[in-house]
């Protein structure tokens, strides 16, 4: 079972292409690092303004998943 899939969205809001990365949370109880590396993964994508590096917009939590907006 993949507990990882990304998928290619449009951003309606401002119609510009987004990736929509998403994990399921029974993932983060089983790596116990996973939080942590996730975390560190949006502060750094968040500050980083290159057109050649992803950008980190938002993150959105369901009952059985989290969905990273980049």
């Amino acid at each position: 079972m993949n507990e990882l899939k990304v998928y290619k969205a449009l951003d309606m809001r401002n119609n510009s292409l987004v990736a929509i990365k998403v994990v399921k949370l029974e993932k983060f109880k089983q790596v116990p690092k996973l939080e942590e590396f996730t975390m560190n993964e949006i502060q750094t994508l968040s500050r980083i303004e290159n057109t050649h590096i992803v950008k980190f917009i938002e993150m959105l939590i369901t009952k059985n998943n989290y969905y990273f907006v980049y």
